[in-house]
């Protein structure tokens, strides 16, 4: 089973595997293979993410305008937050939309698996649903859903260019079993047609 998999699907020992492999201390240091993304998640852009330049000087997530200039090498230091931002959801019998996600609950970039395997954004689901929301309902955060895909719409035009850990793939099911993987996890020349993809909302 793949990391995201188990995250979201897995018991509490799997969970807790995940992310002891995910909080080494090496895997608090941008390179050229692993990205901001890959260490934080939606955390990025938090205040509590302190990320040291390697001239360095120290600048908080939320003072950060241009993400494309941090450099390799830089040290990110984190103070409350988990080492690694995993961002699903899911709705149990009293939850609430608010109380799971917060003011993102309708956002277009919070995307929500259904129980009968739709999958919606926040804004396109009516208000009905979420005062209401279906028990049993998971919810990704700070994602953009770019669709499926296509005999005429391969996966390279839908990722534009994001590196392959970044991108979350959900395949097609004929039981509702549906199995989540991370760019690296598959090969992108034998993507099933009907794969949808999302990738990060921090780089629209």
């Amino acid at each position: 089973m793949s990391d995201v998999y188990n995250i979201l699907y897995g018991n509490e020992q799997q969970q807790q595997r995940v992310i002891q492999e995910q909080t080494g201390e090496k895997s608090m240091i941008v390179t050229s293979d692993r990205s901001i993304w890959q260490i934080l998640g939606s955390n990025y852009n938090s205040p509590d993410a302190s990320y040291i330049l390697p001239n360095g000087e120290t600048v908080r997530g939320n003072e950060i305008e241009n993400w494309g200039a941090i450099p390799s090498q830089t040290e990110i230091r984190l103070e409350g937050i988990p080492r690694r931002g995993v961002t699903f959801r899911e709705v149990g019998e009293d939850d609430t939309l608010w109380s799971l996600v917060g003011n993102q609950y309708d956002s277009q970039n919070s995307i929500y698996f259904l129980p009968d395997g739709r999958v919606r954004t926040g804004q396109e689901l009516p208000q009905s649903f979420l005062n209401n929301p279906d028990t049993g309902t998971k919810i990704l955060t700070d994602y953009v859903n770019g669709g499926t895909v296509q005999p005429r719409r391969p996966v390279g035009r839908i990722t534009r260019g994001f590196g392959e850990r970044d991108v979350l793939y959900r395949l097609p099911s004929s039981n509702g079993e549906h199995v989540f993987k991370r760019g690296d996890e598959i090969d992108e020349r034998n993507i099933p047609i009907g794969t949808y993809v999302f990738f990060p909302s921090y780089n629209e």
